[in-house]
């Protein structure tokens, strides 16, 4: 390699760019490999050592960081930090052969350890390092706090996989396109060949999933998801494990917002074929990432740790009005505090709250004629909320829906599909799909889900089927927050195939993605009597219903986003504590702007509201309820 005479030598380039100086290094790794790393100082250096900020990349430190310049340039000159940009092990300018992450965490190699430590022993840097970056970028993160490194101090992953298996095999089947495309464009031949022959869970996996880690993390963490992400429920998972079963240090100090974004529209309001509201947009560098290192490396007392914990939006159909397309904020993990409302599927086509008469449903999958995949939690393909007419009448999709809602419901958390169901094969997919039925047809996307039949006992296992026999598919259909509005209708549709998203189940009983045939499948779903059919849905209770306690329920539309010098909250339809309710405003430092009592009789209330723009916090608190809601001031 052209760098191994400078093994542990800075190059000092020397160019100025938006302020910043630009170095580059080969930083050694345990076996002897060095990796390539841009870094970028501040040109001003009294100040140091500084804190650093590590991006690790698949795609090219050089490219990423001219991708990147403007981020650069507030980080180090504005915000003093000194950022790393560095290529992984076998890509771009670094030695070695890539292992496709396996070489990122606690394994025989730990790439992340090793650089990170490397960070803080020079001379510059102050011994506090962070982590940022989204997809691949997340995924190093996960993987480096799972090796532990002593100066690993925070993280900010966004639209990341905490247990790769779950993302490469959702329901036991191989994510094809967006494995195959990704894969084949940042990796070895090699790499995918492995994923592909590795269906089953085994330990070969265990290196790629951090719930084999959590004693071993002990790093604060920000994670940012979509709900139309494809790695959004592998990060509801790692808030989950962290913030209430990780190390010490990690325990308690997770937060973590979902927005409706796809992978590629984070922070945006676009999501597929809809368009949410202007309070979908979020600038998330700045109103969460910055604050967040300033708390965590440089001690800045800043609010950011006292925001909510988790923050969820709600959301609905955007042509219509009402509470949905909203956020909402938790202290605690809310998919405890739901209801189960169950839909049992019919022969008539309809899902019903009672279990109807006993009776079946079949139709033919040819895995020579899939049905296509439009839209859903993607990478390389479309992703995003889409309507599901094209695909809602083939002759191998069975479709159910409900009466027209008269009163709107959430759901919302973890949705999952109990299928009683034959094949007359020894293998087959079962699919679900959510859908959002409007009174014009339109059948928007919600959310969907697929089982490998073989794989229905357990992903490291495979238990083939006796045709004929009936068995129980539990599908998972992904965790949502929506809204079911008044004159709309809940949709469901099952069949065995989603593909390119999924690969096509030639229904055999050969190795998975190596088969020689491929075969007609005669499926059918049971419904009724022995082998009820549901869809099972959690479903939100009413905010005002706490412990038998009357509180302050939604007042306003949240957020609120004005360029007013005060707002009026109408309190005459809502309920109250019996007691007083504090009212605060709150800055992004956590200083008390403005703070009122609102007392038993009143009706409304008037806010001024600050002079400066930017994001502030409304907070209302008595004995038995807290909500904080978000007020964005503009020009």
């Amino acid at each position: 390699m052209k760098y191994w005479i400078v093994a542990l030598a800075i190059f000092f380039v020397q160019t100025k760019l938006y302020g910043f100086v630009k170095d580059s290094v080969m930083i050694p790794m345990r076996d002897g490999v060095h990796l390539y790393a841009n870094i970028y100082f501040p040109d001003d250096t009294s100040d140091f050592p500084l804190p650093v900020i590590l991006r690790r990349t698949p795609y090219g430190a050089d490219a990423q960081g001219a991708r990147m310049a403007n981020a650069i340039r507030q980080l180090t000159d504005r915000k003093r930090y000194i950022v790393v940009i560095q290529d992984l092990r076998g890509r771009h300018e670094s030695e070695g052969e890539d292992s496709l992450f396996r070489e990122d965490g606690w394994g025989d190699l730990r790439d992340g350890y090793d650089t990170i430590e490397w960070l803080a022993q020079q001379s510059w840097c102050d011994g506090h390092i962070a982590m940022y970056g989204g997809s691949a970028h997340g995924i190093t993160q996960y993987l480096a706090a799972g090796a532990n490194p002593p100066h690993l101090t925070a993280c900010f992953p966004l639209n990341a996989s905490w247990n790769m298996y779950e993302f490469v095999y959702q329901g036991g089947e191989f994510r094809e396109h967006d494995v195959v495309t990704w894969a084949s464009h940042n990796s070895r031949p090699e790499m995918l060949e492995l994923l592909q022959q590795n269906y089953n869970y085994s330990e070969s996996w265990d290196l790629l999933n951090c719930n084999t880690r959590l004693d071993s993390i002990h790093v604060p963490m920000f994670h940012v998801a979509g709900w139309l992400d494809m790695f959004a429920p592998s990060q509801i998972e790692a808030f989950y494990m962290l913030q209430y079963h990780g190390g010490e240090g990690a325990r308690g100090n997770q937060k973590l917002i979902i927005g409706p974004w796809t992978h590629h529209t984070t922070g945006q309001r676009e999501c597929g074929d809809v368009t949410f509201p202007e309070n979908a947009r979020v600038d998330i560098l700045r109103e969460y990432a910055y604050p967040w290192y300033d708390y965590w490396l440089k001690d800045s007392v800043n609010g950011i740790i006292d925001i909510p914990d988790i923050q969820l939006y709600l959301m609905g159909p955007v042509d219509t009005s009402g509470y949905w397309n909203s956020w909402l904020y938790f202290d605690e993990w809310p998919f405890d505090n739901v209801d189960t409302l169950r839909f049992y599927l019919s022969a008539q086509g309809t899902l019903t709250t009672t279990v109807p008469s006993s009776d079946s449903l079949s139709y033919f999958y040819d895995p020579r004629n899939p049905v296509p995949t439009i839209g859903g939690h993607n990478l390389t393909i479309p992703s995003g909320i889409y309507d599901q007419n094209p695909v809602w009448n083939r002759t191998d999709v069975l479709t159910f829906v409900t009466d027209v809602a008269t009163e709107p419901y959430d759901i919302f958390g973890r949705i999952k599909l109990k299928l009683y169901a034959s094949s007359n094969r020894l293998d087959t997919d079962f699919t679900g799909k959510l859908v959002d039925i409007y009174p014009d047809g339109r059948k928007m996307l919600i959310t969907d889900g697929i089982l490998m039949a073989r794989h229905r006992i357990g992903f490291d296992r495979e238990d083939f089927l006796i045709p004929g026999e009936i068995y129980e598919f539990e599908i998972d259909l992904n965790y949502t927050a929506y809204t079911i509005v008044p004159g709309h209708r809940l949709g469901l549709a099952v069949s065995s195939s989603n593909y390119p998203k999924y690969s096509v189940n030639p229904n055999t009983n050969e190795p998975v993605n190596n088969s020689t045939d491929t075969l007609t499948a005669l499926n059918t779903v049971y419904m009724g009597g022995n082998h009820p059919s549901v869809v099972i849905l959690p479903i939100r209770r009413s905010p005002a219903v706490k412990e038998g306690n009357e509180i302050l329920t939604d007042m306003f539309p949240n957020s609120i986003v004005t360029s007013e010098k005060s707002i009026t909250l109408n309190l005459t339809n809502y309920r109250r504590e019996k007691s007083s309710v504090h009212l605060a405003l709150i800055d992004v430092s956590g200083r008390v702007i403005e703070q009122k009592e609102i007392f038993s009789g009143e009706r409304a209330i008037t806010l001024n509201l600050p002079e400066n723009s930017g994001v502030y916090f409304l907070r209302l608190s008595g004995e038995s309820a807290k909500t904080i809601k978000i007020i964005k001031l503009t020009p």
